[in-house]
Parts: C-alpha cells; structure tokens; sequence
C-alpha cells in the first residue's frame, strides 16, 4: 500500500530492499499514517501502530510465548498457567471493582506481565514514542524496569520504526465496551473496557491485539499491513522535549495511578515465565 504513496508524497520514499517506506518530515508521517487508515476504512479494516526500535525479523510475537522453541506443549502450559494466575488475582481483589473479567488479562499486559496480546496505539505520535525509547528490564521476575530515551551519539545511524497493524471486520463482542471481535483477531480498547482509575492505559492510547487461534508461537505478523522507518536523529528532533512526553507522564506512578496501586499491593508475586507486575523506575 505505501509503495505507491511514497511516489507522491514529499518527504515519503518507498525502500524496495528493505519493503518499507522512509520518512523524513513530519507531515509526511502523519500523512502515510492517515493515508492508510483512509484506504483500510473503506475495506472494513482498523488500522493501528505499535512503536519499535527494531523490526526482530518481521516477528510479532506476544510476550508470553518469546521463549525461543516454546512448541504447542510450551504454549499450552503457559496458557494455563497465565490463567490459574489471573483467577488467583481476580480472587485477591487484585483488580479494581467493576473490572470485568474479560479485560483483566490485557491489563496485566499493559502494566508488564507476559500475556498473549500485543500492545498497539491508535496515535501516531505515541508510537513514535516508543519507537524512541529503550526498556531497560531487571530482576528475577523482570518486574525491575527503565524507559530510556535512546541517544543518537551511541546510535549512529539508528532508526525508529513504526509498524501498522490492522484488524479486518472489528465488531463490539459481548456488549463489552471497547472489545471488538474481528475475523482473526481480538482487539480491546483499555481506555473503553477498564475502569478509569487505570491510568496508564489512558496516558499510552492502550489498545491491545490477540490472535484467536492459538498456533506456533502465536505470531502475528499476519497483520502487519505496512512498516515505516524514520532517522532516529529526525525522530527524537520532532518528539522534542517537555513533562508530557517524559516516561513519568506515559508510567504514571502508584501515587496517581491508584489502579496500578492496588495491582502492586494485591496481585500474587509473579514467575520468572510470567513476568510480574512492573515496578517502574524513575
């Protein structure tokens, strides 16, 4: 699809080897990015973007599954056990009143455990964001974690990536708002679906996908409809600086985010498969 933009847009060039589309100012990203969820509304598909500062090979694998070789047993156990821990934690309270149970699984993702959804945004620009970022992850659960802003003078030539993810025929499911059903794909939207006392999800545009089917290791590169890559120097240039672009405003802490609070003082201590429950830094 942007293979033809980037024969017309200023600022956009098509990349045949690497089969994605270089930016070099702003307007052209916000135009590509438009351009797409333009063409794919008319299909009956939404489109959304996830930030990264590498494309791992065209892999979109889910956190719970990235263990190398994992095999249909591996995501079968892993499956129950992610399962037994969200029941256990839904039992402690762990999730605030009025939490259905349907969401409680992406909101642990969303605050750092290994499920079986990957994180999108519906904003370009926080994508962009991520794409800019470094996680620094620590610990013996990983629960120990950084955002990083990355650093051109040790990234000569770096580049961030956006790549664009799309959903064909999204529909409301089970009168859950901000829970779509699509053709293969579940698609949820944690600013609609969770209780607003959830902060984080609001400060991110927390939007989340999971495969339907459960096969290999789950990739979903299957949805991947197109990939964009700017200079990181230009990125970080038009990200610029200020409070609401700090990791702090996109992580807010336990002391504003009551819902990350009760998450920390109440879900069970996690796994080193699992992950746990992020703490933060500054």
């Amino acid at each position: 699809m942007l293979e033809k933009i980037g024969e017309r847009v200023d600022g956009a060039e098509w990349k045949d080897k690497e089969a994605l589309l270089h930016v070099s100012n702003p307007h052209a990203l916000t135009q590509v990015a438009g351009y797409v969820k333009y063409v794919s509304a008319r299909n009956n598909r939404s489109i959304y973007y996830r930030g990264q500062n590498d494309l791992h090979h065209g892999k979109m694998v889910p956190p719970l599954y990235r263990l190398p070789s994992i095999g249909q047993n591996g995501i079968t156990s892993l499956g129950k056990k992610l399962d037994d821990y969200i029941n256990e934690a839904h039992g402690k309270n762990a999730f605030l009143r009025g939490t259905p149970y349907e969401v409680c699984e992406p909101l642990l993702q969303h605050y750092g455990m290994k499920t079986r959804w990957i994180d999108i945004v519906d904003n370009v620009w926080v994508s962009l964001w991520f794409a800019c970022y470094n996680i620094r992850i620590n610990g013996h659960m990983a629960q120990y974690v950084n955002y990083e802003r990355r650093n051109t003078c040790r990234e000569s030539g770096g580049f961030a990536y956006i790549v664009l993810m799309g959903i064909e025929n999204p529909n409301p499911h089970n009168n859950l708002p901000g829970y779509f059903k699509g053709d293969d794909a579940w698609l949820i939207d944690l600013r609609l679906a969770a209780p607003s006392v959830f902060i984080r999800p609001h400060a991110q545009y927390g939007l989340l996908l999971k495969r339907k089917t459960i096969c290999n290791d789950c990739d979903m590169s299957h949805l991947v409809v197109d990939r964009i890559r700017i200079n990181l120097c230009d990125a970080l240039a038009w990200l610029g600086v200020g409070e609401l672009l700090s990791a702090h405003t996109f992580f807010p802490p336990p002391t504003y985010d009551s819902g990350y609070r009760t998450l920390l003082e109440k879900a069970p201590a996690g796994s080193k498969e699992l992950g746990s429950v992020w703490i933060v830094g500054a």
